[in-house]
């Protein structure tokens, strides 16, 4: 197998349209709609072989003015089974890699998902210090000036004992398999030594866009506040270009408030509302929407009046005003105002570019869109004509993605801590865009997008729990289309129902509020910023939720108006 890996044979095997196919099938490949048809090049930049089956790639995709670079550890083998050790060999695991793997005479598949991949990436960082190595392990001291250290000692400790001592229990597990940018596994391993038992575990998270990592940077910040809220950065495999992969402690947790909102809401839904001889019953305190929101969403509320108070503090602990790219800045409104339209006019070009391949299948949905994109630069105007009237804006780092699923969450006796995930920023970005200070109320709007997400998918399950009821096969989707924008629909949504879910949405909203001091206004234009990276983000890479962001851009507009 080692005489098959060669510069030539992995270049020539990365540039075939079969190789490209697979390649657009990765949750990590982006921007899949304007790279379809295999209509792009692929340049082999980077290559380091690290045995008969295991290397490290760098290449750059390009297409007219697109262009972006990507960080990829690869298996190549004939047979799975020979990279799989002898006590992970099972049929579902098997099963789930031949499904994942490009399956030509050679497979491939990405590296991160074997644990010898892993054993032989640590064992080569710091014990083979004359290989010419791509990417170089390097770890934080135990300083807070942010500076790295080969420390043997913390490895040895950590990565279970140079993995060769007393053979430890060792397993490999994948972590969120959502759309994402990344791999994620947590690590773990047990080891007895003199009737200690050693139980360590650690995240180690593998970046596929091959950029400098501002995650990395935002960790190290907050490592040098003390800031606990948030995973602590042990190391990274470093590369001359980029922190290709991230070392992090793992956080045990109850779950993430998102779920929590969802679970608590679904069970509200399903027992205020039934269905009988074809008639939709609800109870009789649904009069008293506040008492059922005490009695079904009790946690959901705890834990977001804890929530807006940790936000602003990691808000405050992201500032570093030694740092010029952690500083905070004031700026006047007449630039707020000049940089914020120039980018919604971006985005909104953005948009109606990715409506056209849109409307060719939804042209219904495509043209309610374009109506409402339409009315945003009146209701904007309005907008900009009181941020006009403000003395200065803060414009400062903040986390670009904070949603409910980024926010974990754990349970210590009656008290509760909040934890942060993710500080990529939006995957959507540049470096140079994600390190542009920000004003803090665009995370506040990312977070009760959540709520408006929740409430809508909540919507749309009890809408699919109704025509299963009523043995009608009709599309959730086209029935809350039909509702919010047609005039005439087949199914009609009981009002109570939407008042419900929009008095839960409202009620939440203003627990957050009532522990963080924003601008309404800000907020307001924060939040039409989120709805258009949400709508753009939908079109391109799950366009059956577009419908989501378009009910959330409706709502922006009737308030706005």
């Amino acid at each position: 197998m080692s005489k098959i890996i060669s510069k030539k044979f992995v270049s020539e095997l990365l540039t075939s349209t079969d190789f490209k196919k697979w390649l657009l099938k990765r949750r990590w490949f982006s921007n899949k709609s304007e790279l379809s048809n295999i209509d792009f090049d692929l340049l082999m930049t980077e290559l380091q072989i690290l045995n008969e089956n295991f290397v490290l790639i760098v290449f750059k995709i390009s297409r007219r003015e697109y262009q972006k670079n990507y960080f990829v550890p690869l298996v190549f083998c004939v047979d799975l089974k020979d990279v799989l050790e002898q006590n992970e060999m099972n049929e579902n695991l098997l099963k789930e890699l031949e499904k994942e793997a490009y399956n030509g005479k050679i497979k491939v598949i990405e590296a991160e998902y074997f644990r010898r991949f892993w054993r032989y990436l640590f064992s080569i960082s710091y014990e083979n210090e004359d290989v010419d190595k791509l990417i170089e392990l390097k770890l934080f001291d135990n300083e807070k000036n942010g500076s790295f250290s080969l420390l043997k000692e913390r490895i040895i400790n950590l990565i279970e004992a140079r993995m060769n001592l007393r053979k430890p229990i060792f397993n490999l597990k994948q972590l969120g398999k959502g759309n994402t940018t990344n791999l994620v596994f947590l690590l773990s391993f047990i080891q007895q030594n003199n009737d200690k038992i050693m139980d360590k575990k650690i995240v180690l998270k593998s970046y596929k866009h091959y950029q400098k990592n501002i995650e990395t940077e935002k960790l190290n910040i907050l490592r040098i506040h003390n800031f606990k809220n948030v995973p602590e950065l042990i190391g990274v495999f470093r590369s001359p270009s980029s922190d290709v992969i991230n070392i992090m402690e793992y956080i045990e947790s109850d779950g993430n408030i998102g779920q929590v909102l969802w679970d608590e809401l679904n069970q509200l839904v399903k027992d205020v509302f039934s269905i009988h001889n074809n008639v939709l019953i609800s109870r009789t305190n649904i009069n008293q929407p506040k008492d059922l929101l005490e009695d079904y969403c009790s946690l959901s509320m705890q834990l977001l009046t804890l929530l807006g108070s940790c936000v602003k503090e990691l808000h405050e602990n992201l500032v570093l005003e030694s740092d010029n790219n952690f500083c905070s800045e004031n700026i006047t409104p007449i630039d707020f105002i000049s940089d914020f339209s120039s980018k919604l006019d971006f985005n909104l070009s953005i948009t109606k570019k990715r409506l056209k391949d849109f409307l060719k299948t939804n042209p219904e949905m495509a043209s309610s869109i374009d109506m409402y994109l339409e009315k945003i630069p009146h209701s904007t105007s309005k907008l900009y004509n009181k941020v006009s009237n403000m003395k200065k804006i803060k414009l400062q780092p903040i986390h670009q993605d904070l949603h409910m699923e980024q926010t974990i969450y754990r349970r210590i006796g009656e008290n509760y801590s909040i934890y942060f995930l993710d500080f990529e920023g939006d995957p959507q970005l540049t470096y140079q865009e994600k390190i542009k200070k920000q004003i803090a109320e665009k995370d506040f709007a990312s977070l009760l997008r959540s709520l408006s997400y929740i409430k809508y998918n909540s919507l749309a399950g009890f809408v699919q729990y109704t025509t299963n009821k009523l043995k009608k096969l009709y599309i959730r989707e086209n029935i809350l289309f039909s509702h919010f924008f047609l005039q005439e629909h087949e199914i009609s949504i009981s009002e109570e129902v939407i008042t419900l879910l929009n008095f839960w949405e409202t009620s939440l909203k203003t627990i957050v509020y009532k522990s963080v001091n924003v601008s309404p206004v800000l907020l307001d234009l924060a939040s039409l910023e989120r709805i258009l990276s949400e709508l753009n983000y939908e079109l391109l890479y799950r366009p059956k939720n577009v419908l989501v962001p378009l009910l959330g851009l409706k709502e922006w507009i009737s308030i706005n108006s």
